[in-house]
């Protein structure tokens, strides 16, 4: 099977007894960098579970700088060491793969740390970003005592990319999404995603998936029709 990894507002860590095929080189449990370009994939049959950190969420669980891993691939071992790959082992041994999410949890929870202060607030900006979508970056920075140099060094550091980058994920995302639901038209879409800029809706788009978004949108509503069709014939 193959396909495109678009771009998310936060980490991915993949675990599975697969091999999945990105860029050439296989990998069976690692970490998906916060992305600006789709990602190619392939992989085999199979059962994995896919860990999507929030935003912030991977800062919690290492010390590395989340800037580093932006735009990279890379095994779990060399973040987390062979523990990493036992924990992929005793998952995937699992046949029921519910069974083996607690021992995740449990992982991840024993390596869970404390915010500064600083971080916090970075954290809460990111979450007022997101619930506030159409308030100006200017007006967010003004609510966080640190110097525009700090916040956007800090920021990088603890989402992987800068604040403009995320918004335009993040919007970018919700688009995405909401291709999926009935909306008649993709003025629409662009309209509830907080795109005012048709041009710019389009262009994020296509830089983010490498296709226009009226491709995404014809064919999620091919898949909308069938669905009504295949419930309208099961209630006969």
């Amino acid at each position: 099977m193959s396909k495109e990894f678009v771009p998310k507002t936060g980490m991915v860590w993949a675990l599975t007894n697969f091999s999945v095929t990105i860029h050439n080189a296989q990998f069976h449990n690692f970490l998906i960098g916060i992305h600006t370009e789709p990602i190619p994939m392939k992989w085999e049959n199979g059962k994995g579970v896919f860990v999507r950190f929030s935003p912030y969420g991977m800062s919690r669980f290492t010390d590395i700088q989340i800037d580093e891993f932006t735009n990279h691939l890379l095994e779990s071992d060399s973040v987390w060491g062979n523990e990493a790959n036992d924990l992929n082992n005793r998952s995937m041994s699992h046949m029921n793969l519910t069974e083996g999410i607690p021992l995740i949890e449990d992982f991840l929870m024993a390596r869970i740390r404390k915010p500064s202060d600083n971080e916090q607030a970075i954290f809460d900006l990111v979450d007022s970003l997101d619930l506030h979508d159409d308030i100006s970056i200017a007006e967010l920075k003004n609510t966080i005592s640190l110097s525009n140099r700090q916040l956007e060094r800090k920021f990088k550091e603890l989402v992987g990319v800068n604040i403009q980058s995320y918004r335009r994920i993040y919007r970018f995302q919700k688009a995405f999404k909401q291709i999926q639901l009935e909306y008649n038209t993709l003025t629409d879409v662009g309209y509830h995603s907080g795109y005012f800029d048709q041009s710019h809706f389009s262009r994020d788009f296509r830089s983010f998936t490498n296709y226009r978004p009226n491709h995404f949108f014809e064919k999620a509503n091919f898949y909308r029709q069938l669905n009504k069709l295949i419930r309208t014939s099961s209630t006969v």
